[in-house]
């Protein structure tokens, strides 16, 4: 029994010194499948985050199952913003819904900072963020009675942004 483990450990250090002696050889080929790998490994790893984030990690929000998303499609079928006097009517249809926000994505310009920059992000109604049950790291959320015409302009940032905008 000692002798045939001794025996496959001569052999897979000859094959091991062999495969090294080879790579060395066409160090080209040896490149180009380092990157091939890199890429794949990459590549699955950013697939397995997205399947992770989307399907085995789905939205937490209270009740997720019960919210939809209500968009209109345009005469090329790109999917543009609802109308406000649609959103007005639907908001209206309290047999169907319990409570209705609306949001349209948006660029920003962030001032105040030591260099301004343009940033996306959402425009949201007053009570997107209390129906997903938001609640703020620092500050307030954005309120229905910041829907109001002449309401002071506001701004929510993730922690992300925030940290990346004062470290500027």
């Amino acid at each position: 029994m000692g002798d045939n483990f001794f025996g496959r450990a001569v052999t897979m250090q000859h094959s091991l010194r062999f495969a090294l002696r080879s790579i060395w050889r066409s160090k080209v080929f040896a490149l180009t499948a380092i990157v091939a790998f890199s890429f794949g490994i990459g590549a699955t790893a950013t697939v397995f985050s997205v399947i992770d984030a989307v399907l085995l990690h789905p939205a937490t929000f209270p009740d997720a199952a019960s919210m939809v998303s209500i968009q209109t499609s345009g005469k090329n079928e790109s999917v543009d913003d609802v109308r406000l006097q649609v959103y007005a009517a639907i908001r209206a249809r309290t047999d169907l819904f319990s409570e209705v926000a609306g949001y349209r994505n948006a660029i920003f310009t962030v001032t105040r900072v030591p260099s301004p920059d343009q940033v996306f992000g959402l425009s949201v109604s007053g009570n997107y963020f209390g129906m997903a049950g938001a609640r703020p790291w620092r500050g307030r959320l954005v309120q229905p009675e910041d829907d109001r015409p002449g309401a002071p302009a506001g701004a929510l940032l993730s922690y992300k942004a925030w940290q990346q905008l004062s470290y500027r």
